[in-house]
């Protein structure tokens, strides 16, 4: 085992907004790891009396910066950006405020930085807290056959959607990917001196993250560490009301399909196969859940259609 003084000072960033019980577990997890962090930073969008373990982690000789961000500045983009420009530390994470790390999560994803320096981000270590259901296999194959998913991990498909790394359905491997998200990412410092989080998504935008990470995979190597494990929860206070997050995620995949296609991978034709299976698939829950939330997805889902084709911009 390699001496800790040798590894890389890791910067741990969270974005937080309206969930301190949630923010106060995540810190808490960061403070057990086997190899402290350089700093925390937590740049917050709604209002904290008082930000979580401050004292505990100074007493660990833990940086703990702590930003509150302005009404007419909010948003998780403009958050992780603040969150860069404060952070002094080799590697800077990007952590969700609803997580809870193994302890040697940090030890992990270091070594793996200090072992192979042509990597320069890292992700995909989300623990699935249950095996997938029925429903769920019979949902994947459908994504599959309308191009919304696929079987190879971190990779976009034609249709601008792609195959997430924390799909339950599929492991998780050790390699090479296109783009990172979910709660946990990672990138080495020098990515962000031509690089931010595009403030086009407003507030908190579904797809930042797999935005971000696509442009760097261009000209960096990305990679799928699932060996440095952390738990998701996913809280109940979701900054997403059911209409605005199926909106969001419709207009999220054009933005894909029309702004980040630098590849030239993406299509017209298989993005309108997708929207099709994304949109039947939520009129199918709608109508067997009997839930009014699911009609406020498929309200959202075609708010998003009907925004993209006022736009006429489906190449």
């Amino acid at each position: 085992m390699m001496p800790f003084s040798d590894l890389p000072k890791a910067s741990i960033i969270i974005a937080t907004y309206n969930r301190p019980k949630e923010l106060t577990v995540a810190i808490a997890s960061i403070l057990d790891q086997t190899v402290h962090p350089h700093e925390i930073i937590v740049v917050d969008d709604g209002a904290l009396t008082d930000p979580p373990l401050q004292a505990d982690a100074k007493r660990k000789g833990i940086r703990y910066i702590y930003i509150r961000k302005s009404p007419e500045n909010r948003g998780l983009t403009r958050s992780r950006n603040a969150g860069i420009d404060a952070a002094t530390g080799d590697i800077l994470f990007f952590l969700d405020d609803d997580v809870k790390l193994f302890t040697d999560f940090l030890e992990n994803s270091l070594a793996c930085y200090h072992n192979n320096p042509h990597i320069d981000g890292m992700g995909g270590g989300e623990i699935v807290n249950k095996k997938p259901s029925i429903s769920q296999k019979l949902w994947f194959a459908y994504g599959v056959v309308f191009c919304m998913t696929g079987f190879k991990k971190g990779y976009f498909l034609p249709s601008a959607f792609s195959t997430n790394l924390g799909n339950p359905n599929l492991k998780t491997r050790f390699g090479p990917v296109e783009f990172l998200g979910g709660a946990s990412f990672s990138f080495r410092r020098h990515v962000f001196e031509t690089a931010r989080f595009s403030e086009e998504f407003a507030g908190y935008g579904l797809g930042e993250d797999k935005e971000f990470s696509y442009r760097v995979s261009c000209t960096h190597t990305l990679y799928a560490n699932p060996a440095a494990k952390l738990y998701h929860f996913e809280s109940p206070v979701m900054r997403y009301q059911k209409y605005d997050r199926a909106k969001a995620t419709v207009l999220s995949k054009h933005h894909f399909l029309t702004h980040c296609n630098v590849k030239q991978r993406f299509n017209g034709f298989w993005f309108c196969h997708a929207m099709t299976g994304y949109l039947l698939k939520r009129v199918i829950l709608m109508l067997i859940s009997f839930d009014r939330g699911e009609v406020d997805r498929v309200r959202g889902t075609l708010a998003g259609i009907f925004t993209i084709l006022k736009k006429r911009r489906i190449p």
